[in-house]
This record gives C-alpha cells, structure tokens and sequence, in this order.
C-alpha cells in the first residue's frame, strides 16, 4: 500500500533531524553547492519559504524550485518592464529625460544600433583592399559570413578615416533602439564632499 504524503514525509518520521547527521553533510555541501550559492547563502524553497538542504533535497523537489523561480522571475520580470514604461511615459508627458524623485534620479536614455547590408560592405572593403588602403589581412575572419559581424565591422571603420571610412560608413543604417529607463540613487552630497577632503 502506497504512503501517503503526509506519512511520507513528516507525520511518521521526527519533525527535524538530528544534529548527528548535520556535521556529516557540512564538509561535503562546499563541493555539491553550486558556486552561485555561496556558503553564507541559503537555498530557499519560494512556495513554502522553507530553507532547502541542497545536497539532500530530492531531484523532484530541486525541479519544482526551478520552475516555480522560473514562474517568479517571469513576473517579476512583467511587473519591473511594466514600472519603468510609466516612469518612462511621464517623463516623456513632462518633456523630461532626468527627474529626481526622493533619493533616485530617473533617466531616460534612447540609443542605437548600425544594421549593417553584408553586400555593401563586402564591396567597400573589396574596393579598399583594391586602392591598397587596407590589406587583406587587416580584414578579421568571421567579419562577413550570411551577416555582418558589427564589432568586427567597428573595428575596420575606427581604423579608416576621410573617403575611405565614408565608403564603409555608408554600408549601414543607424537605428535608434527603443528609449530605455534607469534609475540610480542620488549621491549624497555631504559624502561625496567628505571624501574629497
């Protein structure tokens, strides 16, 4: 006959377990804790609150922390991007990009990205390994394959300057990228001062 959960796990056996077996587990917990964990942090099961014995918690339980912080982070996640929209949008109402409130700043921040064409590119620098303002090793590998490797892509523009930077600047179109809120605290100013002296 199956036990049941409550037989299983709590009623049958003692309500915690005793010192004697704590001492056995503490030398092994540094080698199966997980670096992330830390040894003065503790794994908390998020449903119960319950502090977790990671090494011994069964994989069943292990899964359940997993998806349930998957769920939490999710929302929590919802919630945050949902915060900053509004702080966004009434900075926006009040044609303001930084705003103090209480002791944070607020500010609003746009920024952009380069959408580089690959055939463009590949022609522009094709045309400068031709004139000889740049050698066919200067090149990196990887720079052009189905996409334009934008880092890689930088790095040859910040070395060109006059004509021939503008051939490869006019390889790609800037983008702006949607407004991004962050909010930092405001330095205290009497602090700020003493350190100074």
């Amino acid at each position: 006959m199956a036990l049941s959960f409550a037989q299983a796990w709590g009623e049958s056996e003692p309500p915690a377990p005793t010192p004697a077996p704590q001492p056995a587990l503490a030398p092994a917990a540094p080698a199966a804790t997980p670096a992330s964990i830390g040894q003065d942090e503790v794994l908390v099961d998020p449903r119960s609150g319950e502090v977790v014995d990671l090494g011994a918690a069964p994989s069943d339980q292990l899964i359940d922390v997993v998806l349930e912080c998957r769920r939490q982070e999710a929302m929590l996640s919802k919630w945050r991007k949902a915060s900053e929209d509004e702080l966004r949008r009434r900075l926006e109402r009040e044609g303001r990009r930084v705003a103090v409130v209480g002791d944070y700043e607020l500010k609003v921040d746009t920024g952009f990205r380069r959408e580089w064409n690959a055939d463009d590119l590949r022609y522009a620098l094709d045309e400068l390994v031709r004139r000889g303002v740049l050698a066919a090793g200067e090149i990196p590998d990887g720079l052009i394959k189905r996409t334009v490797n934008g880092t890689l892509a930088l790095q040859v523009l910040n070395r060109l300057s006059g004509e021939p930077r503008e051939l490869v600047e006019d390889c790609y179109r800037t983008k702006s990228t949607a407004p991004r809120l962050t909010v930092s605290p405001v330095p205290n100013l009497a602090d700020a001062l003493s350190e100074g002296d």
